[in-house]
C-alpha cells in the first residue's frame, strides 16, 4: 500500500491522506502507478509531499522498491512521462530564472574622443542563454556596481559612470528573474 500525506514545514500533517493498493507491486518488473491528489485549501499551502510505502513480497528475504520518472501535472487525468534531456529541462527552467557570475569587463560607451560625464561612462550588453518569458527583473554586480537598464526577453544592458576614463571596471555577476 502506498500512502501520501501532506506537510508544513514543522512536519504537521495536513489535508486528507491519499492511499492506493499495489498487490502486485514489483511482479514482472517496473509498473506504472499514478495517484490524484489535491493540494489542501488551507490559510497555509503544504511545503512537502510524503509518501509512504508499506508492503511484504511474501517472502522472508530484504526487499526495497526504485522509484523513477516522477511527474505531477496539474488535473485529475496522468498523462505518459514525458522523457525529457537535462538541457531541454534545463532551457524550460532558464525562461524564468537565469544567474551568471564571472568576470566581464565593461568598455567605453563613447570614442576614445568623447570627454565630460560621456568619456567615464562604462555599457556591457549581456545575451540571456534562452529568451525569457516575460521581461526579467535583473540586478547586476561588480566594481563598482552598475546598473541593468533596457532589460528585454533576450537580454540587458548594464551602465556605471565612473570617475576616470581609464579606470577598470568589471560586471561580477548578474541574475534575471522572470518568475510568474
Amino acid at each position: 500500500m502506498v500512502y501520501f500525506r501532506w506537510l508544513q514545514d514543522d512536519g504537521t500533517e495536513t489535508g486528507d491522506v491519499v492511499y492506493a493498493y499495489l498487490d502486485e507491486v514489483g511482479k514482472d518488473g517496473w509498473e506504472k502507478f499514478s495517484a490524484t491528489l489535491t493540494i489542501p485549501d488551507s490559510g497555509t499551502a503544504p511545503k512537502h509531499l510524503m509518501m509512504l510505502i508499506y508492503g511484504s513480497r511474501g517472502t522472508a528475504a530484504p526487499w526495497e522498491y526504485e522509484i523513477d520518472n516522477v511527474q505531477l501535472e496539474l488535473g485529475s487525468v496522468a498523462t505518459e512521462f514525458e522523457h525529457r534531456s537535462y538541457g531541454e529541462e534545463l532551457a524550460l527552467c532558464q525562461r524564468y530564472y537565469e544567474k551568471w557570475s564571472g568576470s566581464k569587463a565593461m568598455h567605453p560607451q563613447y570614442s576614445s574622443e568623447a570627454s565630460g560625464v560621456y568619456a567615464a561612462a562604462r555599457e556591457l550588453w549581456n545575451d540571456f542563454k534562452v529568451e525569457k518569458r516575460s521581461n526579467p527583473m535583473v540586478t547586476v554586480g561588480g566594481s563598482p556596481t552598475p546598473t541593468a537598464v533596457n532589460a528585454s526577453i533576450y537580454g540587458f544592458g548594464a551602465q556605471v559612470s565612473v570617475a576616470s576614463s581609464t579606470a577598470s571596471v568589471r560586471i561580477s555577476e548578474w541574475t534575471a528573474n522572470a518568475e510568474l
